[in-house]
């Protein structure tokens, strides 16, 4: 039904897989392209990584800068591949549906680029629409102290986003123990919320950081507004709403032990696709080839010569 693959225009050439040899075989076939930097244009020819493509070049690193601050660090390996992994899976799943429906056949390209492009999309148009400026600056800059980074006390930080920030000003002041900031004439009206952004923002800075991280989020768990904890690696494999959800799943090692995975971020009736380990290296190679009617004595050959292994 589908043929995958991220090889390179000169690659495809050459090992004759690109989409006329393929459909050569068989016409009804999905052809899916994934690429650094798309299928046109002057660099269709390079290749490259997720934090090189997706990361740098599309914008995200950027876009995690704070004021004054160098650019972001990628946050991991393979940031960028696995939403570029997802928006491969969408783009097929939609071409098996008009194949399904029309009959039409579809040649898919996914880029690296275009899917961080799409992923900042929200502030590119920002951005063209402002004239090329920053369109969301961080925290009080766009008069909302209730957006922004906050460090605590143990040099962890909270991140809080309450987009209707006056709304929610007097439940947080509860929360963080400070009600007389509620009357308070610099914020006690929208108008005025806004036009005192920065001394609002000052006091949760100072508010925020006399206590650990691990506090707020007992303080802060009846919040009515929308705020999480920036958290460790470590902090995310513990995350009770992690395990609620069943992000991490046991799979099996075929050795009588397990080890654990991130499990697929969609589920189906309420369960996650299986997981299995992956094969070992060339470990079906002689099976594909009896499938395909060759005997022992050509797979011998083939693996003295050093084709195959």
């Amino acid at each position: 039904d589908v043929f995958l693959t991220n090889f390179l225009p000169s690659a495809r050439e050459k090992m004759q897989i690109d989409v006329e040899h393929i459909r050569a075989v068989n016409p009804d076939i999905i052809y899916a392209r994934g690429s650094a930097f798309g299928d046109r244009g002057a660099e269709r020819t390079k290749g490259g990584y997720d934090s090189t493509a997706f990361w740098a070049r599309a914008g995200s690193g950027m876009g995690g800068k704070q004021p004054g601050d160098g650019p972001a660090m990628q946050p991991g390996p393979a940031y960028g591949d696995s939403i570029g992994g997802m928006t491969i899976a969408g783009g097929i799943a939609a071409a098996l549906f008009q194949r399904e429906r029309t009959g039409k056949t579809s040649v898919l390209d996914i880029s690296l680029l275009g899917t961080g492009v799409w992923t900042m999309g929200c502030s590119l148009t920002g951005a063209l629409l402002s004239g090329g400026g920053s369109p969301i600056p961080a925290g009080a800059a766009f008069m909302n102290p209730l957006v922004g980074l906050f460090a605590a006390k143990d040099g962890l930080f909270l991140m809080l986003t309450m987009l209707q920030g006056h709304f929610y000003w007097a439940d947080t002041c509860e929360h963080i123990g400070r009600p007389e900031l509620i009357d308070d004439e610099r914020f006690a009206t929208a108008e005025a919320f806004a036009e005192n952004s920065e001394a609002a923002s000052q006091e949760l800075r100072e508010t925020f950081a006399t206590a650990t991280l691990e506090e707020w989020r007992d303080r802060l768990t009846t919040l009515k507004g929308q705020w999480g904890p920036f958290q460790t690696l470590s902090q995310l494999a513990t995350d009770p709403q992690v395990h609620a959800n069943g992000h991490l799943v046991d799979v099996d090692a075929g050795n009588g032990e397990s080890f654990k995975l991130v499990a697929s971020p969609v589920q189906f009736d309420g369960e996650h696709p299986e997981l299995r380990k992956g094969p070992e290296h060339a470990q079906h190679t002689e099976e594909i080839l009896l499938e395909m009617g060759m005997d022992w004595d050509r797979i011998g050959a083939l693996k003295q010569s050093g084709a195959i292994r």
